[in-house]
């Protein structure tokens, strides 16, 4: 049977005996701030890449 053969994602999970528990994949004791380079770099992006999209579908 193909994937594209089910209809959701439950329906998968029955037919391959998978088994899905959602939770945290790691925990944090500090509090965590992006470095000063990211911050730069993301209002870069949004400042001059994101514009450019506009209107578009990628």
């Amino acid at each position: 049977m193909a994937f594209s053969d089910f209809k959701t994602i439950p329906e998968v999970q029955e037919r391959f005996g998978i088994k899905y528990l959602e939770n945290d994949f790691f925990s944090v004791e500090a509090p965590l701030s992006p470095s000063d380079q990211f911050l730069q770099e993301f209002e870069f992006t949004r400042q001059q890449l994101i514009p450019l999209f506009r209107g578009h579908r990628l």
